[in-house]
């Protein structure tokens, strides 16, 4: 078990943000620092000199946008596949 404390203002976003979402603090709090500790390996990759090319670009800023191409339902699936590419 991991115990973080948190800012009253940081708390407050927590509980509007899970609330939105429909999750529980804890659930919404451990899904964000998934996604951020997926987010600095990826950053890691990048500042190991690794560019991804245009088509890779391309193919987020649609998934971002929700055009067209693939969508990822988690970050870890994006991940996955950059890994393929890096």
């Amino acid at each position: 078990m991991l115990v973080i404390n948190l800012s009253a203002s940081l708390e407050s976003k927590l509980m509007a943000v899970a609330q939105r979402h429909g999750k529980s603090p804890a659930d919404m709090a451990a899904e964000a620092l998934g996604y951020w500790l997926e987010v600095d390996e990826w950053a890691a990759c990048r500042a190991s000199s690794h560019q991804p090319n245009d088509e890779t670009i391309r193919a987020l800023e649609e998934s971002l946008r929700g055009e067209g191409g693939k969508s990822y339902a988690t970050t870890a699936e994006l991940f996955a596949e950059l890994d393929l590419e890096c």
